[in-house]
């Protein structure tokens, strides 16, 4: 039985025996935490390497490093026999920990099946606890003994944690009016420039579902979305007989708030057609602001109220036909109290047309609770488009 008789850490210069493509240093070992102890027989380094060389020696690394792997295969080069123990927190590198299924103590005389069944205990946790992936990989704990490797980062690409699950790769993603430059390394995020055409004060970026919100259908039947360089488009098939209105809908923000859209409708109708801004109650009623046909005739502005999307109840508003031009400015105001319901043909200058006490109006006080955009394909396929959209509270 081998008698423990000290601790020894070797010293600069020594070279690991064995034949390898460029020699481990054993003074390197002891920078990351390598411990060798000596037993009977053994009071120095040569002594050391000839037990090695002859096979008569137990070595017990206490480490945690990628110089595990490498020094075990060249200790089994020369046949030197290795027992290690389980893996401290010290070190560079990322490696889980392992657990031997033989736990020996010093001085114990072991079995040649407990010697060999930690041996593969531990060779097979460091395969499975090696640093994982490509060049220049991420590292990622995926169990207790394994590490897992995230695909290497591009150009401005992001770690991005998930909530019980492992973390992704991603990015950000520009918003309207926001720039974002990535190089290695770097991210800069900017505003663009709305240019200084004849409405650029009073228009904002190309709108699309997601900026503004109207992400939510409200009786689509065959009607159809896109966000186009133009904004957002609702094409919508004509209704022979009757309304039936189509349109985009989200959850109303909290009061005071004013929505401002520049709307166009493209349309051939011989009914009532046209394209509305507006309140939807989240079950069937509707009240709205529309640039419309004036039963096929020249356009006109109307605020006009609906049981459903379906059912015509009465016009709050006509005004005269006078061909307003398009596109047209239409805009929605809620202070808590009231609503109001406006026009204009420069985006600055705004005629309200229509205003109400919220708690006698046709939606109810709590009725007001969903903006839409809408269109009315009044016995002709109209095309409506959103081309500016701006939200001010």
């Amino acid at each position: 039985m081998l008698a423990e008789i000290g601790e020894y850490l070797i010293e600069c210069p020594f070279e690991l025996p064995g034949v390898v493509p460029m020699p481990l240093r054993l003074c390197d070992l002891r920078r990351h935490g390598l411990l060798i102890k000596m037993f009977s027989g053994m009071r120095s380094v040569d002594t050391l390497v000839s037990k090695m060389q002859s096979n008569r020696v137990i070595v017990i690394m206490n480490f945690c490093n990628i110089c595990a792997r490498l020094l075990m295969k060249q200790l089994q080069l020369i046949g030197a026999f290795v027992m290690l123990l389980p893996f401290m927190a010290a070190g560079t590198e990322a490696y889980a920990g392992c657990a031997l299924p033989f736990q020996l103590s010093i001085g114990q005389l072991a079995s040649a099946s407990q010697n060999m069944g930690n041996f593969s205990s531990l060779d097979s946790c460091l395969q499975r606890g090696a640093p994982a992936g490509s060049v220049n990989g991420i590292q990622n704990k995926s169990g207790e003994e394994t590490v897992d490797g995230l695909t290497p980062l591009n150009d401005g690409q992001l770690v991005i944690g998930a909530t019980n699950q492992p973390a992704r790769v991603g990015g950000l993603l520009a918003g309207p009016g926001i720039s974002i430059n990535t190089g290695p390394g770097s991210i800069a995020i900017s505003t663009r420039a709305r240019g200084n055409g004849l409405y650029h004060q009073v228009m904002s970026e190309t709108p699309s579902s997601m900026s503004t919100g109207l992400s939510n259908w409200l009786n689509q039947g065959g009607s159809s979305v896109a966000d186009t360089v133009s904004g957002i488009t609702v094409t919508s098939p004509s209704a022979v007989a009757g309304d039936n209105i189509s349109g985009r809908f989200f959850a109303a923000p909290n009061s005071p708030y004013s929505v401002t859209a520049l709307v166009a409708a493209t349309m051939n109708s011989t009914g009532y057609a046209g394209v509305g801004l507006g309140w939807y109650d989240g079950t069937n009623k509707l009240q709205a602001i529309f640039y419309q046909i004036n039963n096929g005739g020249r356009p006109r502005i109307a605020v006009s109220s609906f049981n459903s999307p379906t059912s015509w109840h009465h016009d709050d508003y006509v005004s005269a036909s006078n061909s307003f031009s398009q596109p047209i400015w239409l805009q929605v105001t809620d202070d808590g109290s009231n609503v109001k319901l406006a026009f204009s043909q420069d985006g600055a200058n705004f005629l309200t047309v229509f205003s109400t006490g919220k708690a006698s109006g046709f939606l109810g006080s709590s009725g007001y609770s969903r903006l839409c955009f809408l269109v009315s394909p009044h016995r002709g396929t109209t095309v409506g488009t959103v081309m500016s959209w701006a939200l001010s509270q």
